[in-house]
């Protein structure tokens, strides 16, 4: 056995921001779980903003970028990232989501690097530069893995080198379930304000119902919802991005996620683990969840005639607790980690773990 094999490798996770999203949660939960199981891995936070509810455990770097900066800020941070990368000499190097995507196809490095697709299809308003970004990827022998069965590897529909579904953690919530009245009724939208979760269709809900809707997230299409709203008299409140957004749900309200494509779909996720009453799209990317037929949507229509039901209490919209056990089997954040040490190990046999 030759002395590298003796000394734990290390990882260097890239993402875009310390929260956000659900990319940016999942991967922070995973990186805690991998350095519980003694694994010395680092993350880098390419943008600015505030911390997620997950608390990071290992070290971490943040780079700061104005979030849709400049191609001078971009260009900044990969200097930044080139020059972390240089001081650490990771073995691994995980890209999580566009940006960390173009920024590790521009680095000089002897590291393997990974791709995580976390979105049935990224780059969707830089298609021209996704592909390109992509084809360096390929050149350079980058592996690509996928948080989800049902994507394949963009733009080519290429086959993952392996699948990891996002590790969830059940979230400490002053959210309650149990009914107390419909005085204080919302429909709510959790989630990035981008044109794939089709938000605009919340309002469209919110104005048909005659209810009031609530936006927790921000995005570019945060401006032009409100703007809507006020034209149109809905009542909607905007949140921006927070770190619990189900501490900001009332007993009463409805969450409704009309994604047009998902990912992993971490929100219908935790709705189900919190017991979150909820109505979601009727698309292919979340038919690994079998969910019924009640809590699906065809359109805005469909929508709105069970909002309506929901409303006026005609119909039960949580699930129970035997389909969250079988939502939640093969998530903790444990069993991912060990499966990425397991997959670390035989695909670049590199060990992860303390030396034994």
């Amino acid at each position: 056995m030759n002395a590298h094999s003796l000394n734990k490798n290390s990882l260097l996770f890239v993402t875009n921001s310390l929260s956000g999203g659900g990319a940016e949660r999942a991967t922070n939960i995973l990186v805690n779980a991998l350095h519980d199981e003694g694994a010395e891995v680092k993350l880098i936070a390419l943008n600015e903003g505030p911390e997620d509810l997950v608390k990071l455990r290992c070290p971490v770097f943040e780079i700061h970028r104005k979030w849709r900066g400049s191609v001078f800020e971009t260009f900044k941070s990969h200097r930044k990232v080139q020059r972390i990368v240089r001081q650490q000499k990771p073995d691994v190097i995980v890209l999580n989501c566009d940006l960390p995507e173009l920024i590790g196809c521009l680095l000089f490095h002897k590291s393997r690097v990974i791709v995580v697709e976390h979105a049935a299809k990224p780059w969707p308003t830089r298609i021209s530069i996704g592909k390109l970004v992509r084809l360096v990827h390929r050149l350079r022998g980058s592996n690509f893995v996928t948080v989800s069965p049902h994507l394949t590897i963009w733009p080519h529909k290429g086959k993952p080198a392996q699948v990891f579904v996002n590790p969830i953690n059940l979230i400490k919530t002053t959210y309650s379930v149990k009914k107390v009245g419909c005085s204080s009724f919302r429909i709510v939208h959790i989630g990035r304000l981008v044109e794939s979760k089709q938000p605009n269709w919340v309002l469209s809900i919110a104005s048909l119902t005659h209810s009031p809707c609530a936006f927790i997230g921000s995005g570019p299409l945060e401006e032009d919802l409100k703007k809507r709203a006020q034209q149109e008299n809905i009542s909607a409140e905007f949140f921006g991005q927070v770190s619990n957004p189900y501490d900001l749900l009332s007993p009463d309200d409805l969450l409704l996620i009309t994604s047009k494509n998902e990912g992993d779909g971490l929100v219908l996720v935790e709705a189900i683990s919190l017991g979150v009453p909820f109505l979601a799209s009727d698309i292919s990317d979340f038919e690994k969840f079998d969910i019924p037929q009640l809590n699906r949507c065809k359109d805005i229509e469909d929508f709105v005639s069970k909002v309506i039901a929901f409303k006026s209490g005609q119909v039960n919209l949580t699930l129970n607790a035997d389909f969250k056990e079988e939502i939640l089997k093969g998530r903790s954040p444990k069993f991912v980690a060990g499966l990425w040490l397991d997959y670390l190990n035989s695909q670049f046999k590199l060990n992860f773990r303390d030396s034994v």
